[in-house]
């Protein structure tokens, strides 16, 4: 089965740029306040349900997904 992926190039992330969601914070990974600082942007996304979605899907092990840390996502930290 192949994960379609078309939804990425709507992400308001896509234009911005990816340091913010792919930061070098050291092991771990993100900040609080760079969680805090892109959340906005998430929750303004088009496609903020396909992307959280995906992100459950696949477990990602880095990167901010619809406003949520991989760790979060890997916990089920989802609110």
């Amino acid at each position: 089965m192949t994960d379609d992926t078309r939804w990425m190039d709507s992400a308001l992330c896509a234009q911005i740029g990816t340091d913010w969601w792919f930061p070098d914070d050291g092991p771990g990974g993100h900040s609080r306040a760079r969680r805090q600082s892109v959340r906005p942007i998430c929750g303004g996304c088009p496609v903020r349900q396909p992307c959280l979605d995906w992100a459950i899907r696949t477990q990602p092990t880095t990167g901010i997904w619809a406003g949520y840390t991989a760790r979060q996502i890997r916990r089920g930290d989802i609110q």
